[in-house]
């Protein structure tokens, strides 16, 4: 068989010892086989063995008919191989179509084959999606479906690359809806085999990327012609350097931007400022805080320091985030409220000198009760400051002491002289002390209601005091106050009418008429401060 196979010729078998092991050689005899090679176009398929029973059966015509044999059983099995290639190469190219169908088709762009004319030979599904094309359109010309305008430039864009290779455009071209979108389109030509020239493009939609951009443009155009002509000092820091500063800011701080590029905030914060705003400053980098309002003190360029009003938000510049700071010049202010401050104080100063004034007016004219709004004032702040009131509230119970009997400029020297007991008629004339000092305060601005203190400090708890005969919950807490110290004084003190009946018989007077005539937190107080040896100042 080799030799049929090397020779490309059938061979007589005549040795049977080479075919020991073949079971077919076993039934034959000599001279009764032939080995016949398949051979088409220069490629073996195989040996084709033929054994006879008779002897002498294959003569050279015969062995000659068996070759032409071999040779159809060759072509024929050439024949299925190429038909199996065949099938084999079909199923590999549709494959390969389905995956160049599937990849094309998943795209993010638009991409499509045209012939030089213009003719459509493929589009992907973006494509179709975008201008609304369905299969028909591929075989058709660009002129059936586009305008005419555009199918014109799409055209000579063609004729371009296939001179050029490539061409890159941007232009507005319809879509599905007519709506004019701006496609970025990348043409190439590819050069087939058989020298054909085929258009490639892709195209991307940008239309929405150029608004954003031209908004954005917009946006900082006008941002620009409003920071430029704001009179608030705008500035942008990152990266712990100034990127934007605005004319304001330019003439609050006496930098240039240029300056500015090259400092930090530190460089323009007074010392003194530095504890105060690094921690919330850094909260606002880290995101723990959207809005930073803040007093601080600049250091101008000139070394001088002005105050500004901050109020700080996290912005992005860049893809980076930084600050945005606008900022106005409040120093006119500043010094308008320590001017305030100065003339409030010198105010306060003036007030206490014509209450005290007033006090001694009053003691001018009941000589007998000298001193005894001085104390009262005296046991009215130290009960007020154990009831953990506030500097405001006790400074106008001070205030409500010292001018609590100023009514009694309108009663007669003769009856608040008088040593003996007062006659009824008398007793109203003094009992109209309290409203008639309410009348004297009530258009004075104390910022607290010191008149009322003064028109309720007679009242009591059960209604029996004057002039309204008010009821516990009726009376204000400071009026409280005044009550009981304005009884302890007086029980301790010397009277026209009467001698002193000492401390221990008014801390008595109280104690017995806690929660009945006198307030019982007010008692407590007050006798509490006695016991820890609280005395009168004189």
């Amino acid at each position: 068989m080799r030799r049929a196979v090397e020779g490309r010729k059938a061979q007589l078998i005549v040795d049977t010892s080479l075919c020991v092991h073949c079971e077919l050689s076993k039934e034959g005899a000599l001279n009764n086989s032939v080995a016949v090679p398949l051979y088409y176009r220069k490629k073996c398929y195989g040996v084709i063995m033929i054994n006879a029973k008779k002897t002498s059966v294959f003569d050279d015509e015969e062995i000659e008919l068996l070759e032409e044999l071999g040779g159809d059983i060759a072509f024929g099995l050439y024949k299925i191989e190429l038909e199996k290639a065949e099938e084999l190469s079909r199923k590999h190219l549709h494959e390969t179509e389905e995956r160049f169908e599937s990849f094309m088709d998943n795209l993010p762009v638009i991409a499509f084959m045209d012939e030089p004319d213009g003719t459509c030979l493929y589009m992907n599904k973006k494509h179709s999606e975008f201008f609304g094309a369905d299969e028909t359109w591929i075989g058709k010309k660009i002129s059936e479906s586009f305008p005419e305008e555009v199918a014109e430039r799409f055209c000579q864009q063609n004729r371009e690359v296939v001179n050029r290779d490539y061409l890159e455009t941007e232009e507005e071209v319809p879509d599905k809806n007519g709506e004019l979108r701006i496609l970025q389109t990348r043409k190439f030509a590819i050069r087939t085999p058989e020298s054909k020239t085929i258009i490639g493009g892709l195209s991307v939609d940008v239309t929405e990327e150029k608004r954003v951009k031209e908004m954005l443009r917009e946006s900082e155009e006008k941002f620009r012609t409003f920071t430029t002509s704001a009179p608030v000092a705008i500035m942008i820091q990152s990266d712990e350097k100034w990127k934007y500063a605005n004319p304001a800011a330019e003439r609050l701080t006496g930098y240039s931007l240029d300056e500015l590029a090259n400092m930090s905030i530190w460089d323009l914060l007074h010392p003194d400022c530095y504890d105060d705003i690094k921690r919330p400053l850094e909260a606002l980098r880290q995101g723990i805080s959207d809005e930073l309002e803040y007093e601080l003190k600049v250091i101008l360029k000139d070394g001088s320091v002005k105050w500004a009003y901050v109020i700080s938000k996290p912005i992005t510049l860049d893809k980076k985030p930084a600050i945005l700071v606008s900022g106005v010049d409040i120093t006119p202010l500043k010094d308008a409220e320590q001017l305030a401050t100065n003339l409030s104080k010198q105010l306060a100063r003036s007030l206490d000198t014509l209450i005290e004034s007033f006090s001694k007016i009053i003691e001018m004219k009941d000589p007998y009760t000298s001193g005894h709004q001085k104390r009262v004032s005296q046991l009215s702040v130290a009960i007020a400051s154990e009831m953990d009131m506030d500097d405001g509230s006790i400074d106008a119970i001070r205030k409500a002491a010292l001018l609590h009997d100023m009514g009694k400029i309108y009663t007669p020297s003769e009856i608040l002289n008088k040593p003996g007991r007062l006659s009824e008629l008398e007793m109203l004339i003094v009992r109209e002390h309290p409203s008639k000092g309410y009348d004297l305060l009530k258009d004075i601005d104390f910022s607290y209601p010191i008149s009322e203190y003064v028109y309720q400090h007679h009242e009591r708890l059960n209604g029996s005091g004057y002039p309204k005969g008010l009821l516990g919950d009726q009376m204000l807490t400071e009026a409280k106050i005044l009550a009981v110290a304005d009884v302890v004084e007086a029980m301790s003190s010397h009277r026209p009418y009467r001698p002193s009946l000492g401390i221990e018989k008014a801390l008595e007077e109280i104690r017995d008429n806690a929660g009945i005539l006198y307030d019982k937190d007010v008692v407590d107080i007050c006798i509490h401060l006695f016991d820890q040896g609280f005395e009168f100042d004189d």
